[in-house]
């Protein structure tokens, strides 16, 4: 939407549940948020210029909901699946615009 006018530029078809800018405003991520099947977590990269998608990649978790975090640089993505039960989960790292896991051994 123009935050102006309120026209609307685009569509993008995506599941999503968490949406982030990038601070330049050139990507858009967005994280899928159903995952009750079991399937794993993703994130979609679109370039704003074009709409295209850039990338999307898997994340390490799966199953249940996610819970997405964008670096104030752009450059990392947090992300850790939600526990409804009150216990601890772990948190992941990854290069925002690739997917790579930074903690990965």
């Amino acid at each position: 939407w123009n935050a102006d006018s309120f026209d609307e530029y685009t569509t993008i078809q995506t599941p999503s549940g968490w949406l982030a800018f990038t601070p330049d405003g050139l990507n858009l991520f967005s994280g899928g948020c159903d995952h009750s099947q079991g399937t794993p977590h993703t994130v979609t990269v679109w370039n704003t210029r074009t709409w295209e998608r850039r990338t999307s990649y898997a994340l390490k978790s799966r199953g249940g909901q996610a819970i997405y975090h964008l670096s104030s640089d752009g450059g990392l993505l947090l992300a850790s699946p939600a526990n409804t039960l009150g216990g601890s989960s772990p948190v992941s790292v990854y290069q925002a615009l690739t997917g790579k896991d930074l903690l990965a051994k």
